[in-house]
């Protein structure tokens, strides 16, 4: 029994001759074009936790938000 995971294993040839070689001229000119314009995607901005409801703060693991101060008014234009 021979555990070949040991052996060291050839490094693959990554010259642009044998790319072209084994995939064509056109298809490497088309996949260097597409990585040189391609725009990346823009993940959205993290969900501020401020924001979540209480059972979805209890869902993840966090406690629930403080509950208002009875003694502050709801709104500041509060007559």
């Amino acid at each position: 029994m021979f555990n070949d995971n040991l052996l060291p294993r050839p490094l693959p040839d990554t010259s642009i001759e044998s790319t072209i070689a084994q995939h064509g001229a056109l298809r490497v000119l088309t996949a260097s074009f597409v990585a040189l314009f391609h725009t990346p995607t823009l993940r959205p901005p993290p969900t501020d936790v401020d924001a979540l409801d209480d059972h979805i703060r209890r869902d993840v693991g966090l406690p629930p938000r403080r509950a208002a101060d009875p003694r502050l008014p709801l709104s500041p234009f509060r007559y």
